[in-house]
Formats: structure tokens, sequence, C-alpha cells
């Protein structure tokens, strides 16, 4: 289950009546409430890759757009970038 899906399963469970997470994923849609993407776009992994090739942190690149910081290495580890340590060292 998806940490979104976790998030509308609570939203339903404190009303009382259970409601369907489809009608509260439509609520939150017209009351313009933003939602986390469930993945980065292939256009978003090309910007961190640039960016940490680039020296900046992790961190940066995922507030930056808009996921954490271990959404971004994991995605870059995919990508088989060899990554720095927390001082910006190579690994070994």
């Amino acid at each position: 289950m998806t940490s979104e899906e976790d998030t509308l399963n609570t939203v339903t469970r404190t009303k009382g009546e259970p409601l369907a997470l489809v009608a509260v994923s439509g609520h939150l849609d017209r009351a313009e409430v933003r939602k986390r993407p469930r993945s980065m776009s292939m256009a978003q992994i090309d910007e961190a890759l640039q960016d940490y090739v680039a020296c900046q942190s992790l961190e940066k690149i995922g507030k930056r757009l808009g996921f954490d910081s271990t959404t971004v290495l994991k995605e870059l580890r995919l990508r088989g970038v060899q990554t720095r340590d927390t001082h910006g060292r190579e690994r070994r």
C-alpha cells in the first residue's frame, strides 16, 4: 500500500462511516489539495542527476523537486550513479 493510500485510509476512518478511497481522493482533488506524486518522472530523475553531478546535496535536490532525499538517492542508484557519502566523498 502506498503512503497516499495509507493517508486516505486514515482520513476515511476518522469521520465514523467509511468512505470509498475514490470519493476521498475526488474531494481532495476538487479542493485542490496537492497530493504527493507516486514516483519521480524520467525528466525529474534527469534533473536530479544533473544537479547531483554538479555537487548539490540529495536533500536540496529532493526539496526542489518535491521528494524526500531517500527517493532521489534510490532513483540515482537505480541508474547506476556512484553516490557520495554524507561528507561529499565518493564511496569505495
